[in-house]
């Protein structure tokens, strides 16, 4: 075979390969995937969705779980200072006005902690979870959502 037929080969290839590829935006797009389909990452490289998916279901849950023990964290200080100065207030015998305040404040903060715990669990939820919050027409749109197989 000579070079110029040789060329003549990869000019046909790479015409039908222009011919009939597609960008990414004339890909059908897809709303669901299953446990064998592909994805294709750059290099020529591609990752089952399975693997991928168990790769960001670990993250996810080694972030949540993190972001939980912040937030109890959190709890255990103000839980702390409330001990302290319930403490304080008894070795002096006066403050309780201030006590009282500073409780007030740390009751709000607790409140906010628990608030956030409790949203947490509302976007960590299985599928049925969802489908129920889909039903009951609580799903808020601003709130991303990490459904996981139960």
């Amino acid at each position: 075979m000579t070079p110029e037929e040789k060329q003549e080969i990869v000019q046909a290839v790479i015409a039908a390969l222009k011919t009939n590829g597609r960008t990414i935006m004339q890909l059908t797009p897809v709303t669901t995937m299953t446990s064998g389909d592909n994805i294709e990452l750059n290099g020529g490289r591609r990752v089952e969705y399975s693997v991928l998916y168990d790769q960001l279901y670990s993250a996810a849950e080694t972030a949540i779980e993190a972001y939980k023990a912040e937030m109890w964290t959190g709890i255990n200080t103000v839980s702390s200072n409330l001990l302290r100065l319930q403490r304080q207030v008894d070795i002096n015998g006066d403050g309780l006005d201030r006590l009282a305040s500073d409780f007030g404040l740390m009751q709000g903060s607790l409140r906010i902690v628990a608030e956030q715990l409790e949203a947490l669990a509302e976007v960590y939820c299985t599928e049925a979870e969802y489908n129920a919050m889909i039903d009951a027409g609580t799903i808020d749109p601003n709130t991303k959502y990490f459904i996981y197989e139960s």
